[in-house]
């Protein structure tokens, strides 16, 4: 419970506004049951109120991994449109700290908190640790590739070999996160093809549950 509880923090949501959603949803489902069952007197409905709750709950309280997933796609793609301004930075002269500082101005609310983090890490610890805490945010290999070649250019100076090294990982990290960003989209497109068939499952299971109830009816007639 606990780490569950954490998940829902992190993804920025409210812990009691959660379970409260879930208890009203599965209160509903139960009451739909109970109608049904009151009205139509069959055992069934009762059995399918606490199939239709299990199956919510284990969808609903699993869509946190999906959630997760949709938040770090997402900050890495702030990454890339936020550092594309730091690149520009840096091939006008700029130093590396001073760029940082630059870019947080376009940053948004959460990426502005990490750069905050890594300039003020920067201040009181001039090694490579600062840049690894800040690429480990994005759980990311080639983001903490990325933030140890910049690491380096302050370290050896804005050279053209390190600056070019910056750019070759800087654009691998663009060209991923482009393709990140199609794929989503064609998965979003072939999701919409599904609904039909489950609108056509419902259905199939709705007339199902008909045909149970009449013929339960004709038994208990005879």
């Amino acid at each position: 419970m606990k780490k569950l509880k954490k998940r829902m923090i992190n993804l920025g949501l409210s812990v009691k506004k959660e379970f409260y959603r879930a208890f009203l949803i599965c209160l509903f489902l139960l009451a739909a049951s109970g109608v049904a069952y009151y009205f139509l007197q069959s055992y069934i409905y009762l059995g399918v109120g606490l199939f239709f709750v299990t199956i919510f709950l284990i969808l609903y309280f699993s869509r946190y991994s999906k959630l997760e997933k949709e938040q770090g796609d997402q900050a890495k793609r702030d990454f890339v449109s936020l550092f594309t301004f730091f690149k520009i930075y840096l091939h006008n002269g700029y130093s590396v700290y001073t760029a940082l500082k630059e870019i947080q101005s376009f940053a948004d609310k959460q990426l502005a908190t990490y750069l905050s983090e890594l300039i003020r890490e920067i201040d009181g610890d001039k090694t490579i640790t600062p840049f690894i805490h800040f690429g480990k945010k994005f759980n990311d290999l080639i983001i903490e590739e990325m933030m140890i070649s910049i690491y380096q250019m302050i370290d050896d100076g804005s050279n053209p070999t390190h600056l070019s090294q910056f750019d070759a990982i800087f654009g691998k990290i663009s060209d991923l996160a482009y393709e990140k960003e199609m794929m989503k989209k064609r998965n979003s497109l072939a999701s919409m093809s599904t609904f039909p068939l489950v609108g056509s499952g419902v259905l199939i299971i709705m007339v199902t549950f008909g045909i149970i109830t009449v013929m339960e009816d004709m038994v208990n007639v005879l």
